[in-house]
């Protein structure tokens, strides 16, 4: 019930609106009033002469009128052909001279209202302001609101898809980030890498300093030197260290540059035949490898009498003069300390 008589009052206020309205424009018009329309309608008359015949720019002098000479041209598009006006109406200020004038024109697709502010200073009337409005229906009214309202949505929308572009894009920000660290590190990366190359071959270089190559049955032999103390003894020992193929056996190394000062354990002699007056004796520690030489043979200086192993390394126990060998004093296999008599020779 509210309702219905909040809906009666609002269409009861409506009326009443449209009564005064209608009275107020029912009102008759004074002489000076009448021919203030009609002096005005021919400024309108005029602005459509100037338009029609493109003389606008004559009047770019004044900006006011050259103004209403642009927004009539524009309105002409929905008006259609100029039919003339038909009368007007004016709006007096309350407070000074100034008024207002509207003039109604009649188109072809459109009727239209020529709205005139007109200032008054010093009994002199200038225009301020010179603006076509141009009348739509009801339908077309709410056609440009829809068009108007689709545009801002679209325009809305548009907006929100482009921000959401962007906020997704943040998720990308950090591998961005990585990647381009990735790409920072990798010439120092590489850098390292030459580094390490050059240290490489620097140290391979001066690991081969001490060696020497030799072909052996086809076999590409690495042969490289060692000096080794043993008991206060020097001895430089020549290893083969590779070949290609299989690994090479190790090679007999030098005599030991000097003899040790210590003197030698006393061994008892072998069966191997009677003592001679040289005698031979291991220089290291080991165990016996191999005996070179047998009793009676005929050696000549360096020539290996008996062969040693140690530190996992055939060491040759060599002649120390031409001679014939008196005895061997070892075994195969026999444990011997440094200084160990070996075999003799006369």
């Amino acid at each position: 019930m509210k309702k219905l008589l909040a809906i009666l009052g609002m269409i009861t206020c409506m009326i009443g609106l449209a009564a005064c309205g209608s009275a107020e424009d029912a009102a008759p018009l004074s002489a000076e009033e009448q021919q203030m329309i009609q002096f005005y309608a021919q400024r309108v008359d005029a602005i459509y002469q100037i338009c029609n015949t493109d003389a606008i720019e004559e009047n770019a002098e004044n900006e006011v009128i050259h103004n209403g000479l642009l927004n009539f041209k524009s309105a002409m598009t929905d008006i259609g052909s100029y039919l003339g006006t038909n009368g007007g109406v004016i709006e007096y200020s309350d407070d000074s001279e100034d008024y207002i004038v509207r003039i109604n024109v009649n188109g072809s697709d459109h009727n239209a209202v020529v709205e005139m502010v007109i200032v008054v200073e010093n009994d002199i009337a200038q225009f301020t302001s010179i603006s076509t409005n141009v009348e739509y229906t009801f339908g077309e009214k709410m056609e440009k609101a829809a068009l108007n309202t689709l545009l801002g949505m679209g325009t809305v929308f548009v907006v929100l898809i482009l921000i959401s572009v962007i906020i997704s894009l943040f998720g990308f920000i950090p591998k961005f980030a990585a990647k381009k660290k990735a790409q920072e590190k990798a010439p120092e990366t590489k850098k390292d890498d030459v580094i390490a190359q050059i240290i490489e071959k620097e140290e391979l270089s001066d690991d081969m300093k001490n060696c020497r190559l030799r072909e052996r049955k086809g076999r590409l032999i690495i042969m490289k030197s060692y000096t080794i103390t043993v008991n206060g003894s020097v001895y430089d020992v020549v290893v083969e260290e590779g070949a290609a193929g299989g690994a090479a056996p190790a090679a007999a190394p030098a005599a030991p540059r000097a003899v040790p000062k210590a003197a030698p354990k006393a061994a008892a002699p072998a069966a191997g035949g009677a003592a001679g007056s040289v005698k031979i004796e291991a220089g290291a520690a080991g165990k016996v490898f191999k005996v070179e030489a047998s009793v009676g043979q005929a050696v000549k200086k360096g020539d290996a009498v008996v062969i040693l192993e140690a530190m996992k390394m055939e060491i040759p126990v060599v002649a120390p003069q031409d001679g014939t060998v008196a005895s061997i004093d070892v075994s195969v296999g026999d444990p011997v300390e440094a200084g160990a008599l070996l075999a003799t020779m006369n």
